[in-house]
C-alpha cells in the first residue's frame, strides 16, 4: 500500500477516532454511530481499517459491493485520494476480488461527494438508506 495502511482495531483507536467524531453530529453520526458503543461496534466488525494522512476507512464486505466507510479529517485526504481509492483497490484484488468498490454517501455530504469523484469513483446511481430509522437520499458511487 501506498498511502493507507491497515490498521488493528483496538481501544486505542476507537478512543482516538470517537474524540474526533463524537461532536460531528448530522450524517456522520447517524450513519457510523451515534453513540460510542456503536461506533465501536462498527469498526470492530468491520472487514478492514484503513488510515492514512487526514483518512480513516473503514471497509465491509456486503453481498453486492466492497462498501467504503470514509472518514475524512480535513482537506489532506483529497491529496492522495486516487492513490487511497488505488491502496482499496489492491487489497480487494487480493480478498475481495469479485465486489466492485461502491461508497453510498448521503446527499447533504458535499465533501464526500467531491472526495469519491476526486478519487476516480463515478456516480452510479441513487438510493434511499435508513440511518437510525431516518430515510436519506444518498449517492451511490462505484469503482470497478
Amino acid at each position: 500500500m501506498h498511502c493507507l495502511r491497515a490498521v488493528d482495531v483496538d481501544d486505542r483507536l476507537v478512543d482516538e477516532i470517537w474524540e474526533k467524531v463524537s461532536g460531528v453530529g448530522s450524517y456522520y453520526s447517524i450513519a457510523d454511530g451515534c453513540t460510542k458503543d456503536l461506533f465501536r461496534s462498527r469498526l470492530f466488525q468491520s472487514n478492514a481499517v484503513l488510515q492514512g494522512e487526514g483518512l480513516l476507512l473503514r471497509l465491509e464486505a456486503g453481498e453486492g459491493c466492497l462498501e467504503v466507510h470514509p472518514i475524512a479529517f480535513g482537506p489532506s485526504s483529497f491529496r492522495h485520494a486516487k492513490e487511497a481509492l488505488q491502496d482499496i483497490v489492491e487489497l480487494r484484488d487480493r480478498l475481495f476480488a469479485t465486489k466492485p468498490i461502491c461508497c453510498i454517501i448521503p446527499d447533504g455530504m458535499r465533501g464526500a461527494r467531491r472526495l469519491a469523484r476526486e478519487a476516480g469513483m463515478t456516480r452510479t446511481g441513487t438510493v434511499i438508506r435508513p440511518l437510525s430509522g431516518i430515510p436519506i437520499p444518498c449517492t451511490v458511487f462505484t469503482w470497478r
